[in-house]
């Protein structure tokens, strides 16, 4: 997870850099890197137990003063470490400050993963925020004066300005009618959208699109086959780049198609590992309406076919009574919370899904 607090002017702005609360969970992650300059302080926090050295998420160049903190991962280093001349093992971080400072920002077009980004260039009072195309790590920020605070931990960064504002109404909302999910619990706290970055310098704050999803040309050509075939090849390819197998595997399973083909397809890459557990949203015990359906036949039924061990949901009223009187700590997501407890407990550091997009379990990093 990364945090920070950038000044243009000089640290003592009435903001403590570094001092960013997080999630009591996050809280307690070691600091991996952490760089301070006058402007300020960039930290990444890494959980304990999780595979990762400090220079699989931090570079930094004084004499080309560039200074990378990398939240996630990068999956095609090794094509681009070709193409720029650069050994075949260079850390992901080493690598993204050599394409900015050949290419400047536009150089995240280039890459192909799942991340939040922050490029630091000191001497210059410049930082740039990266989010991936889809979203799929957490990142927030807010600018006051010549300020900008920023954290992977969306709710954790309103906490920090709490005596500062008012909530947003529109969002407290969200418990009971759909509505814009770019909002977060303060008005003054935005999420970088996916596609998107940011450059905050003494020419003010810029956001610029750099994902164009909409100008891909429609190919009205594309016959069904290939239609099926290339979208075969580009699930088994996103899957299997991501089957980083220093972690232990599992993956959510529901009866939709979506989790299912994942889930089998994820067990194929960990064909090696004994237990492989399917993480299920569905309760535990509960009794199905007479005419209704129970979506844990379907859970189990893709399971056994696939070699997953099913895990269901304990649901407890006074667990999820509690859980609401916690603002902010994904209140959409109920059952995921239970899953990432089961996860701890059967040391599953990993879990694949069908889902994706922004607002995947993005209230923080625990669900990435």
């Amino acid at each position: 997870m990364i945090s920070g607090a950038f000044s243009l002017l000089s640290p003592d702005t009435g903001f403590v850099p570094g001092s960013i609360p997080h999630s009591s969970e996050a809280s307690q992650w070691p600091i991996i890197a952490e760089h301070r300059e006058n402007s300020g302080v960039v930290q990444i926090y890494h959980p304990a137990g999780c595979p990762g050295l400090p220079g699989d998420f931090y570079f930094s160049d004084k004499k080309k003063d560039v200074v990378v903190l990398l939240s996630g991962y990068v999956y095609n280093t090794a094509d681009l470490c070709q193409e720029s001349g650069l050994p075949a093992h260079c850390p992901a971080p080493e690598l993204i400050a050599a394409l900015f400072l050949a290419q400047g920002p536009a150089f995240v077009h280039r890459l192909n993963g799942d991340f939040a980004l922050v490029i630091t260039q000191p001497s210059l009072h410049r930082i740039y925020l990266f989010r991936d195309h889809l979203g799929i790590r957490p990142l927030a920020y807010t600018c006051s004066g010549n300020v900008l605070l920023f954290s992977g931990d969306v709710d954790g960064l309103c906490r920090t300005i709490g005596d500062y504002s008012q909530d947003d109404q529109e969002f407290l909302l969200g418990y009971f009618k759909y509505i814009d999910f770019r909002r977060t619990p303060k008005h003054e706290v935005s999420r970088l959208l996916p596609g998107y970055f940011l450059e905050f310098s003494e020419n003010g704050l810029k956001l610029e699109k750099y994902w164009h999803p909409e100008n891909i040309p429609t190919d009205h050509h594309l016959t069904r086959e290939k239609l099926f075939h290339d979208m075969r090849l580009l699930l088994q390819d996103a899957i299997r780049i991501r089957a980083d197998h220093r972690f232990t595997a599992g993956a959510h399973v529901s009866s939709g198609l979506d989790s299912g083909v994942v889930a089998a397809l994820a067990r194929r890459e960990y064909a090696d590992q004994q237990s492989f557990y399917g993480f299920s949203w569905s309760p535990e015990t509960f009794d199905p309406l007479p005419a209704g359906s129970d979506e844990r036949e379907a859970v189990r039924q893709t399971c056994t076919f696939n070699n997953l061990q099913p895990l269901f949901t304990k649901v407890e009223p006074e667990k999820y009574l509690a859980y609401l009187e916690q603002p902010g700590t994904g209140k959409y997501y109920f059952s995921e919370e239970q899953v990432l407890q089961r996860a701890e407990e059967k040391k599953v550091n990993l879990i694949f899904s069908g889902w994706g997009g922004d607002e995947f379990i993005s209230a923080g990093e625990r669900g990435i």
